[in-house]
């Protein structure tokens, strides 16, 4: 996962103690970017959102990429992906792919808009969503534009709740020996 939202969740995985492996792509995590404030050469960002984390890159569109991630997946007890619904299994990371390397492995998939109905597909972002929310319209001077809420709520919660949902998911296996996927949506829209 890139950006806030997988990042904060498995940050917290391993503030709790959990050993934490970060797969980056080549051209490494967006939010290396992400800044003002920059320490040295490091986004400020990057740097708060990934304590406690090893870091390796790898391209999982070349055989070798694969090969280690499979290697890796073999030990692993979460994995967490934030790459929208379709796009793991086109990668050959999806849950069902993944569980045959690990049959005991934790699956956390994040997107914006779920797996389902009109949006699913859609790409999503924090002002998108707190537009969707109508926090914006809730800021600010009635007859001016809207205004951004100054955290990124929308990402920040969903990241709590993906770390709620894996410690849970953990515990389910430790009593019951079964593993689980869960997809943490950052909007859902209600259906008719």
């Amino acid at each position: 996962s890139q950006g806030l939202c997988g990042p904060y969740c498995s940050m917290q995985l391993g503030d709790a103690g959990a050993e934490i492996i970060k797969v980056e792509p080549p051209e490494g995590d967006s939010s290396r970017m992400m800044g003002p404030p920059f320490i040295g050469d490091e986004s400020a960002v990057y740097l708060a959102l990934n304590r406690n984390k090893k870091s390796v890159v790898l391209d999982i569109l070349k055989e070798e990429g694969k090969d280690i991630l499979a290697k890796l997946i073999k030990d692993a007890d979460v994995f967490i992906e934030d790459l929208g619904p379709g796009e793991p299994e086109k990668l050959g990371i999806g849950y069902d792919q993944l569980k045959r390397i690990n049959p005991k492995l934790i699956y956390c998939a994040i997107s914006a808009f779920g797996e389902k109905g009109p949006m699913a597909n859609q790409p999503g972002s924090e002002l998108v969503v707190q537009a969707m929310a109508d926090y914006t319209n809730s800021l600010g001077t009635i007859g001016k534009p809207p205004v951004r809420l100054g955290t990124d709520v929308a990402n920040a919660n969903t990241a709590v709740f993906a770390f709620q949902a894996i410690v849970a998911a953990l515990l389910h296996r430790e009593r019951t020996g079964q593993a689980q996927r869960g997809h943490l949506v950052v909007w859902t829209e209600c259906e008719d």
